[in-house]
């Protein structure tokens, strides 16, 4: 072999060893990039569930959504705990208002409480509706300008009650067999156990819910209450509770509640512990359903009130 040749030789033996070399580097960044996957797979996971996260706090805390309907907490409203009758609301929808501002007139009556409830549907008329407790488990509604109906919750046991319902008409007499009908529908005897029940999930339809009502549970507004009060248990906790503007009723009557168990327990009389006499000079309270104007709905809903009591049969001797 000449040396040119076993030059060419010891070239091929190098390029082979560089070969060789060469291998087990690429081999280890290969392993090296198998093993970084995962964790950029994680890291990745990670991070989403992070974002989703974020957004979903946002979404249930920021903006508390239904599907019908989505509420934001730019506004906060309170729920004042009163007991009495509005005789004064010195502010406007929406009008903005400062620490200190006067919000509601309070006076208390002498059988619980009157709830008024205003909704403002143009510059000079609002909604004006007006109903009662008797405390304490009374409450006397507007049912259209002749009829109020007053249903009485009577306890039975610590976890039931026999709910009575006293139609009143102020106008023609109310038809006794039309209503016992209807009543019928609704209810089984002999002990008037309603046909929609916690049995039967108040007969509850989704299909219904989706195209027809928000409930799913017909039109009876009596189901959705009976389902309101049922769902929560016989006894509920009611310690976490969080009240809202619409449940100032509710503040208000707990209220009066917690004062008329510390009189009690004090031997004093609480609210609606009548003698004779005082029972003779408590009335029927004014249940008030119509249309008034803005700057006297005040005026409005006694004037109907009297006109109503006026007109009614026992009270021309009839």
């Amino acid at each position: 072999m000449s040396d040119g040749e076993t030059r060419s030789e010891r070239g091929k033996s190098a390029d082979l060893h560089v070969l060789r070399s060469a291998q087990p580097t690429a081999r280890k960044l290969r392993n090296a990039r198998i093993r970084i996957v995962p964790l950029l797979i994680t890291l990745a996971t990670t991070g989403l569930a992070a974002v989703l996260g974020w957004a979903m706090w946002q979404a249930y805390m920021g903006a508390p959504w239904t599907r019908d309907g989505t509420v934001r907490t730019y506004v906060v409203q309170m729920a004042p705990e009163v007991a009495g009758r509005i005789v004064e609301l010195p502010v406007i929808d929406n009008q903005f208002v400062h620490k200190g501002d006067l919000l509601l007139e309070i006076e208390p009556t002498d059988y619980g409480f009157r709830l008024i409830t205003l909704r403002q549907i143009s510059d000079a008329k609002a909604h004006v509706r007006v109903t009662n407790l008797i405390f304490p488990n009374a409450f006397i509604i507007p049912m259209s300008r002749e009829m109020t109906i007053s249903q009485w919750h009577v306890p039975i046991d610590d976890e039931k009650h026999y709910w009575y319902a006293i139609f009143t008409s102020f106008g023609a007499p109310v038809n006794k067999d039309e209503m016992r009908r209807q009543r019928l529908e609704l209810y089984q005897l002999p002990d008037y156990i309603p046909n929609k029940n916690k049995n039967n999930d108040y007969g509850f339809d989704p299909h219904e819910q989706e195209h027809e009502t928000y409930t799913g549970m017909g039109a009876d507004i009596n189901v959705h209450d009976q389902w309101a009060c049922e769902s929560m248990g016989a006894i509920q906790d009611r310690t976490n509770e969080h009240l809202g503007t619409s449940d100032k009723a509710i503040s208000a009557y707990r209220k009066l509640l917690r004062q008329a168990i510390e009189q009690s327990g004090k031997g004093e009389k609480p609210i609606m512990v009548l003698d004779r006499a005082k029972a003779a000079s408590i009335t029927g309270p004014a249940a008030i359903d119509g249309i008034g104007p803005v700057d006297d709905w005040q005026g409005y809903w006694q004037k109907t009130e009297a006109v109503k009591r006026k007109a009614a049969s026992w009270a021309n001797g009839h």
